[in-house]
């Protein structure tokens, strides 16, 4: 049917199964922009033995996921164009987009790794079927030059085309969020001494 099909399984990558905007708020006065957008990818854990759907089940608020467009070329390249082709060419990777993560729930729509307290911790329960839908936060900025590419040169609706979604390491997904406090901390007025700063900020 024209479709990507994908065999075999990927540690840090997986299907989507569905992908849909769920809200785009109204920009903030000046800008353009949307304050927010909010999605929701849906996936299955299926296909990975258990220390992998560990990995994913572990998934939290605000870990950075890339969703991915795979669709590779009906015609297989030839050796002197797979020679010259880069390498999104060669896989066939159309868009990439990054997103945040605002919430995880299982396939009964149980809140997973909530650290916000509205689960207590004697109502938590283990994860429940093998479908996962995680609530995103998408790059504002970015959706803004898309949805304008789609509206004035009738660009492909890239938001209809995601079919991978894909995780980081534990250890390097938290990166996003230390920027974020240095920058806070150094546009923000900071109680802490100056020679403390820059021990503070990680430089000393």
């Amino acid at each position: 049917e024209g479709e990507t099909a994908f065999r075999g399984w990927s540690r840090m990558a997986v299907p989507v199964r569905e992908f849909k905007i769920t809200e785009v708020k109204q920009p903030n006065i000046g800008e353009v922009k949307p304050s927010s957008v909010t999605a929701e990818v849906t996936f299955s854990i299926s296909s990975y033995p258990g220390q992998m759907r560990s990995e994913w089940d572990a998934l939290k608020e605000h870990d950075v996921l890339f969703l991915l467009s795979v669709r590779p070329s009906f015609e297989p390249l030839s050796a002197e164009e797979a020679e010259k082709a880069s390498v999104p060419q060669k896989l066939g990777l159309q868009y990439v987009r990054g997103c945040e993560i605002i919430e995880v729930r299982d396939e009964e729509g149980a809140l997973m790794n909530d650290f916000t307290g509205r689960i207590k911790r004697e109502d938590w329960k283990p994860p429940k079927g093998q479908l996962r839908t995680v609530t995103i936060a998408l790059d504002t900025a970015q959706y803004h030059m898309d949805v304008s590419d789609i509206a004035e040169k009738g660009a492909e609706d890239i938001y209809s085309t995601f079919n991978i979604l894909l995780r980081r390491k534990p250890k390097e997904n938290n990166f996003k969020a230390i920027l974020e406090s240095i920058r806070d901390l150094m546009n923000e007025y900071c109680i802490v001494p100056d020679w403390l700063h820059n021990i503070f900020l990680g430089y000393g």
